[in-house]
Parts: C-alpha cells; sequence; structure tokens
C-alpha cells in the first residue's frame, strides 16, 4: 500500500473497500479448498453498498508526519475456500478512483496482509496493527508508518475538513465519493514472494506505494481472487497541521 510517502504530502489519500467476485477448483483438497465459487463478504455491508463510518478516517484527524500513529478500524472480512492447492491468502484494499485516474495516483494503495494461512478463513473487525499480527500467525501486513503499517479506511473528502491546506484555493475542495475494493488473493504457496521496494522518489514527484507493487505481484501469482465493493465520501474531523517550529 502506501509506500513511506513523501513526509506530509504523501498522507493525501483518498481510502476505500472491495468487492466480490469468483475463482474456481476441483475437489477438496487437505486445506478445505472446494470447487465452489470464491467469494468475500462482510457482515459490516452488503456488496456495493457504502462503507459504514466506522470503517473510514470519519471523526479522526487526519495525520502528519512525526505525529503518534492513528488507529483505523478494520471491518470484518470472510471468505469461502480457495480453489485447489491455494496453499495461503492475502488482501489488497485500495482506491480505485485513485488508482485507475489519470493519472494514476498511488496513495489509492492503503493497505496489504499476506501469508494469512490457508485454514483461515476470516479477520476480525478491528485487526490489530502493527507486525507480527496478533490472532493471525505468520501473517504480515503493509500500510504507513502514520498508521502503523494497519488498515487505512477511505479519507476521499479530507480537503473539506477544517483546517485542511485546500479551504482557500479557488475553488474550494467539494465531498468527493470514490470507489474501493477489497481483494482477496488465494496463493499457490505457503509464503508469498515480496516485491522488491522501489528507491523513495524525490519529494517533488509523485509519491509511490509499495502496496501497489505487492497488488502487482499478486496479480501475477494468485490461482483465484474474489473482489468486496464499496465506496465512501469519508472527512476527518480535522486536518492536523503540523506545530509551527520555534
Amino acid at each position: 500500500m502506501l509506500r513511506r510517502m513523501n513526509e506530509f504530502a504523501g498522507l493525501v489519500i483518498g481510502l476505500g473497500l472491495l468487492g466480490a467476485g469468483c475463482g474456481s477448483g476441483d475437489d477438496d483438497d487437505a486445506n478445505g479448498n472446494t470447487t465452489a465459487a470464491f467469494t468475500l463478504s462482510s457482515p459490516a455491508f452488503e456488496d456495493g453498498e457504502t462503507l459504514p463510518l466506522e470503517y473510514t478516517c470519519d471523526g479522526k484527524d487526519f495525520p502528519f508526519s512525526g505525529m503518534p500513529p492513528v488507529d483505523h478500524t478494520s471491518p470484518e472480512l470472510s471468505w469461502t475456500a480457495g480453489p485447489a492447492g491455494t496453499q495461503s491468502y492475502a488482501i489488497v484494499f485500495k482506491d480505485v478512483t485513485l488508482v485507475t485516474g489519470n493519472p494514476p495516483d498511488e496513495r489509492g494503495y492503503h493497505w496489504a496482509i499476506w501469508n494469512i494461512p490457508a485454514s483461515v478463513r476470516s479477520l476480525p473487525k478491528q485487526l490489530a496493527s502493527g507486525n507480527p499480527i496478533t490472532g493471525v500467525a505468520g501473517a504480515k501486513q503493509y500500510s504507513d508508518p502514520l498508521f502503523n503499517d494497519g488498515y487505512i479506511g477511505p479519507c476521499p473528502s479530507w480537503g473539506v475538513a477544517p483546517g485542511s491546506p485546500l479551504l482557500d484555493t479557488d475553488p474550494p475542495p467539494a465531498v468527493k465519493t470514490d470507489s474501493y475494493t477489497f481483494t482477496v488473493f488465494a496463493l499457490p504457496t505457503a509464503t508469498f514472494t515480496e516485491p522488491a521496494m522501489r528507491p523513495a522518489p524525490p519529494a517533488s514527484d509523485p509519491p509511490i506505494s509499495w502496496v501497489k507493487d505487492i497488488d502487482n505481484a499478486l496479480i501475477d501469482q494468485a490461482i483465484g481472487t474474489a473482489v468486496l465493493d464499496t465506496t465512501s465520501n469519508a472527512q476527518p474531523a480535522a486536518f492536523a497541521v503540523p506545530p509551527a517550529a520555534p
């Protein structure tokens, strides 16, 4: 997801969720994988529905570099067994509006978790941030240090929040609704081969995200995927502004 982005500017993100999809398999294997459709769901919302505010930046400050990490509440996610041969799972959450824009914006890659054992078919609400991950032995996650590498919820309307540096622009920012996806990947290996991190770009260049590289590698390696779609127009309670230098 976010690749240790460029300080304050790098946190200007439009956050989001995933949708429903399917995969195929054969007879049951040792991990219980079947020929049934591979699907992803959440008790918090239906595929295509607006993500409840609880799972967004709503009510929280929009962080800046140097402040304590911010924890966002992730929704509970459940999936059916992957195709035959599935040895582990991974999940990526991204803002489709941003990553498919013109030009694409890598800040839309919010969060990735991988090396989820094949025997695990769900993640709890409010999954712990940081690594190692409490309750999911062997799994690893990545987002941004300002979120302690945990889930980052949608925040597409950050620009209209009190304190936003965009409020004095002409025209002023408006409330924005973005589309998001959660995607679960079924993988043929117990350990995902992580892509190398790209060198950080100059501060004047657009920020980059390791989550994008992880997403691309997962697409290449997966033997099945399922998607859960959502939307959000969430905005933070206030735009946290770094304190003035003494």
